[in-house]
């Protein structure tokens, strides 16, 4: 069974540059992992500081191995510290 995850994002605003280089890194390095069918990131209308990541995973395994992959690790440790608040992350 396939698994979707939504992940929604709020950045500090001066934040934002080194956000967009490396989340669009980690979005065309996760879209090579084997079992990634889907990878967007999207930019809310209304503010520019929102962001929303959608993912579509093969199946429970290729998200899991997308977690412990390097490049998952090394985002992780470098979006938390410029969020504003606490993502909302959503799992199907």
């Amino acid at each position: 069974m396939k698994k979707v995850i939504i992940v929604h994002l709020e950045i500090k605003q001066e934040s934002r540059e080194s956000f967009m280089k490396e989340t669009f890194s980690i979005k065309s390095k996760s879209k090579e992992e084997k079992g990634c069918l889907e990878y967007n990131v999207l930019e809310n209308c209304y503010s520019e500081n929102k962001f929303m990541i959608y993912e579509v995973y093969e199946n429970n395994k290729a998200f899991d191995d997308h977690k412990e992959s390097k490049h998952y690790k090394k985002y992780i440790n470098f979006v938390m510290p410029i969020l504003a608040k606490e993502p909302v992350i959503e799992i199907y």
